[in-house]
């Protein structure tokens, strides 16, 4: 009997001990509060940071009695730059424990090693306030340096603007049931769209259409930049409707998603593609792709508008090459191509009214 208690108590130890070797490893961060506004001195340490604003949470789990803390941030200046190394921290290790990150310096958590690039920490203070993209990590080791977890997050500061409908402001815009085709510009940092679209009842204005509860479209598109409605319709749209219509633009700002709104424009749904007006006729694929490679160079929002809206139309359009040569349309829209997949060849981009 003794002997078979003694076989039971070693398979209870062996299995209390795959289970804590098991253990979920974790660490993670949460951002606290919106950074715009902070002083950007906040991202550089010392070796007691206790009088810094809390920024950030970290939340631990393990099953190690002693882990150390490796944390670094990097910064770029856009979403097109490089990533620059502005800091890394180490901690001796300590007992662990969820802890906000003015209490890194602090008795139980000691800093170990702090390492910056002075001119490039000097250059972010100078701006006044946070700007570009900051990339925190944290990573957590036990006591002997064996990784166990690590966190990462980006935090944006871009100001990005409201994406920008390419229907026209005064009138409604001419669609057919089948092809509710529009297209917005591009917001930079954006994470996804999002475009809603409900009637507008008789003497509505188009603010109090989109506050429907029962929208025609109310859909999340991803990156998109153009969409026929009719592919996200919850019911059919009918001739003779009118529609009011927006984009929004999710934005991650200071570690917070922010959802920037287009003004509202109006649509009209026309029966078929025969009776559209010479405006509506005119919008191909190829001058939306036009449109929506157009919004996002240094090119004028007036000049995206008529070319989207049919007021100037393909037929009225040059393109010429850096020498001044004009190009085929047929080779512009090759050329089309390879700038839409590599964006950052484009060095400038002139538009001359005739």
């Amino acid at each position: 009997m003794r002997r078979n208690i003694s076989f039971l108590t070693v398979i209870i130890v062996f299995i209390a001990s795959l289970s804590l070797s098991g253990q979920t490893q974790n660490i993670s961060f949460e951002i606290l509060q919106d950074l715009s506004s902070l002083d950007p001195g906040a991202f550089l340490m010392a070796n007691n940071v206790s009088g810094q604003p809390r920024i950030f949470h970290v939340t631990i789990i393990t099953n190690r009695s002693r882990v150390i803390i490796e944390g670094r941030v990097d910064w770029k200046q856009s979403l097109s730059s490089s990533y620059k190394q502005l800091l890394t921290f180490k901690t001796f290790p300590f007992t662990p424990r969820s802890f906000f990150n003015d209490e890194l310096g602090s008795a139980d958590i000691r800093i170990d090693q702090v390492n910056g690039d002075k001119d490039l920490g000097t250059e972010l203070v100078t701006r006044g306030k946070p700007s570009g993209v900051l990339g925190i990590t944290l990573r957590m080791f036990d006591e002997s340096g064996v990784p166990l977890d690590d966190d990462f997050k980006e935090i944006m500061f871009l100001n990005p603007t409201s994406p920008s409908l390419f229907l026209p402001k005064d009138i409604p815009f001419e669609i057919t049931v089948g092809n509710a085709q529009i297209s917005w510009s591009d917001v930079q940092g954006a994470l996804r769209y999002i475009v809603k679209a409900c009637i507008r009842g008789e003497n509505q204005s188009l603010l109090e259409a989109l506050q429907s509860s029962d929208p025609v479209v109310d859909a999340d598109v991803g990156t998109l930049l153009s969409i026929n409605l009719a592919q996200y319709k919850r019911r059919e749209l009918l001739e003779g409707q009118r529609i009011a219509v927006i984009v929004s633009a999710i934005v991650s700002q200071s570690g917070r998603e922010t959802e920037l709104v287009s003004e509202p424009r109006e649509l009209k749904i026309i029966g078929s593609t025969s009776s559209s007006s010479s405006a509506t006729k005119n919008i191909s694929a190829e001058m939306l792709r036009l449109t929506t490679f157009l919004s996002k160079l240094n090119v004028s929002n007036d000049i995206i508008d008529k070319i989207s809206s049919g007021q100037i139309t393909l037929e009225q359009l040059q393109f010429f090459d850096e020498n001044n040569q004009p190009i085929l349309m047929s080779d512009f829209m090759t050329i089309l191509s390879l700038l839409e997949s590599q964006p950052d060849l484009v060095i400038s981009a002139i538009f001359t009214a005739k």
